[in-house]
């Protein structure tokens, strides 16, 4: 059989206009059989980049590479690849021709099959046959789609910033609306406090007298007990013993003189 190769290309390109060659390439993608499969704008004015995704023939696949690159004033990067799905194509097909076989097989069985608990273990066996045949199918069509058509996927950004120095509808005038009005709420807000302290007032200088008398009455005062409560005692040291006194050596005899 032929070889199915799934060629994919990304290329990164710096443009003068992205809006200009996005649609010069949605263009090339509909004058070489293909089509722009998505598209992703991102950024601020004047400094957007664009993802574009293209699918052509796998014929034209060099040929949009090339006219891609002619629209850049610069390539930033350039990668192509290819990959080769031959061999899970023919193992998918074997794969998908022996349940066939087994699928033929069952049904067989199902029209020998003479219980209902025959019939429907048959049938449940079928289903899963079946079920397994329709996967390995669509799996063979995609890979047969993705090697008939290549994918390129192409990101532009602009040549230089083109950003305005003012953001779009910024008014100098409404900024200035804006701050006044953020102050006379402010001086609301002060004006309402204000005006709930005045009104409230009544109440909270009644409490604050008796909160002043009842003080002075001493009702806020930790009163105790005369004798429960006293400065703790510093522990007093032992005194040290006091040396024993050594015996006196009695004196000597006094010595007369015989003139006495």
């Amino acid at each position: 059989m032929e070889r199915l190769i799934v060629r994919e290309g990304e290329l990164s390109l710096t443009v003068d206009d992205v809006a200009a060659v996005a649609e010069r390439l949605e263009d090339l993608a509909a004058e070489f059989g293909g089509r722009v499969q998505s598209s992703y704008i991102q950024g601020d004015v004047g400094e957007e980049t664009r993802s574009v995704s293209i699918r052509v023939p796998v014929g034209r696949f060099e040929d949009l590479i090339d006219a891609a690159k002619g629209l850049a004033i610069r390539v930033i990067s350039e990668l192509t690849k290819s990959e080769d799905v031959t061999e899970e194509f023919v193992d998918l097909d074997a794969q998908a021709r022996n349940l066939r076989a087994t699928e033929l097989q069952f049904q067989v069985v199902m029209e020998q099959a003479t219980t209902v608990s025959d019939i429907l273990r048959v049938r449940s066996e079928l289903t899963d046959v079946r079920a397994e045949i329709e996967r390995l199918d669509g799996r063979m069509q995609y890979l047969e789609r993705s090697a008939a058509e290549s994918v390129v996927l192409v990101r532009l950004s602009p040549v230089k910033n083109e950003a305005p120095l003012v953001n779009e509808g910024w008014s100098f005038t409404e900024t200035g609306k804006s701050a006044v009005r953020g102050l006379t709420g402010a001086l609301q807000g002060i004006t309402d406090v204000a005006v709930y302290v005045g009104v409230f007032a009544p109440i909270w200088g009644v409490l604050l007298v008796l909160g002043l008398w009842g003080r002075r009455r001493g009702w806020f005062r930790n009163t105790v007990p005369v004798g429960t409560y006293g400065a703790p005692r510093r522990p007093v040291p032992p005194s040290s013993p006091e040396p024993p006194s050594t015996p006196s050596e009695p004196s000597p005899p006094a010595i007369r003189s015989p003139l006495d």
